[in-house]
């Protein structure tokens, strides 16, 4: 993208005729579109290679759909973000392929009531969680904001229950991994908005700026 995006936006630019300010949105644009299908492709990839693909698309999306309306933790650079969540949701998707089998109905009940439960708790404290640079103060758009996380909760836990209860054609063995990684992403996006989340984020993110590379802002 080091080339690629510059080269783009002033190509776009001059068939336009957009003004500087206008080919940097424009730049800017491709950056983050350009950042998301990257850290898209190695979350699968990394799921893929754990052998976990569809429980780390499944964790990914449930958060992903989640933080849409609740905000959460950021890292400081798209490279840090790209990396800290291609790790967390193969990991989760990994940590899901390794203990779903060995589980009982029970056990998994236990762990999906207590995930939504959490989930629940820190979206009605938490949500939205805003950062520094952009503060959410308008109390109307907060409210319509938490409402928004709360019916995005509410629509993974009918999705869930759907799936635990046989509503769907996938058997159980098939849906139990997907109900597992469903939960585990929301429990995790839900964390990312508590200050416990925000600091392991910035501990991972500390940890990642030790390395060099470049570092375009996550803005």
């Amino acid at each position: 993208m080091d080339a690629f995006g510059p080269a783009v936006s002033r190509y776009l630019a001059r068939q336009l005729n957009l003004s500087p300010e206008e080919e940097e949105v424009v730049l800017y644009g491709l950056e983050v579109t350009a950042n998301a299908v990257a850290g898209m492709l190695l979350l699968l990839a990394f799921g893929a290679l754990l052998h976990a693909f569809w429980p780390t698309a499944v964790a990914a999306l449930a958060a992903l759909s989640l933080r849409t309306w609740s905000g959460g933790a950021h890292a400081t650079t798209s490279r840090n973000c790209t990396l800290i969540t291609a790790f967390t949701f193969g990991g989760l998707g990994w940590l899901v392929s390794r203990t779903a089998p060995v589980l009982t109905d029970g056990g998994v009940f236990v762990l999906v009531a207590a995930g939504l439960a959490a989930a629940l708790a820190a979206i009605v404290r938490w949500a939205p969680a805003g950062v520094p640079e952009k503060p959410m103060t308008d109390p109307a758009h907060r409210r319509a904001l938490r409402r928004n996380s709360l019916t995005t909760l509410s629509v993974w836990a009918a999705a869930l229950g759907a799936l635990a209860v046989g509503f769907t054609p996938l058997p159980a063995d098939t849906a139990r991994p997907l109900i597992l990684a469903g939960t585990l992403g929301l429990a995790w996006q839900s964390l990312s908005i508590t200050p416990v989340g925000y600091r392991f984020v910035a501990a991972w993110d500390g940890l990642l700026n030790r390395f060099p590379g470049r570092r375009s802002a996550h803005r």
